[in-house]
């Protein structure tokens, strides 16, 4: 097994993953390209796959899509912090332009109206889970930001 490990205590490493149409790839990977170089991000690597069509409530992939995975790095300070939130908000943005989602268990850089335009049907996710769990027994702090 290959373990991932910094020694760095000053940094960390971030996964986020982007999914848009196939037809919509090079559009996005150029948009990409000058969202990174504007916001002086270090990317350690990125990785592009094929994405099946899902039939879940709060699916990422609404037909067959593209996957393109960013391993980004980031200070561990408030700033740092504060970059890698404006650099996500601008990645989302940009695959929203392109028809396209992003993935909800990382970060919570994204806003409300973000998350709501990628996933129109957060509102009945809501509202299926305020009835099904009432008590709030089970909840993320995905759900608690966001809800």
């Amino acid at each position: 097994m290959l373990l991932l490990k910094s020694n760095l205590k000053s940094q960390t490493d971030i996964l986020q993953e982007y999914f848009v149409p196939l037809k919509h790839l090079l559009p996005f990977i150029n948009q990409i390209k000058r969202i990174l170089r504007h916001q002086q991000a270090t990317l350690l690597n990125c990785s592009i796959r094929l994405v099946h069509k899902e039939k879940n409530l709060l699916t990422y992939a609404t037909e067959p899509m593209v996957a393109v995975v960013l391993y980004l790095n980031q200070k561990i300070s408030a700033q740092g912090a504060l970059r890698m939130q404006r650099l996500t908000e601008l990645l989302v943005d940009a695959a929203l332009e392109n028809n396209g989602t992003f993935f909800l268990p990382y970060q919570l850089y994204f806003t409300r109206d973000q998350l709501v335009m990628a996933y129109p049907q957060w509102d009945t996710f809501v509202a299926k889970k305020q009835k099904y769990d009432p008590q709030e027994l089970f909840v993320n702090n995905l759900y608690e930001k966001y809800k």
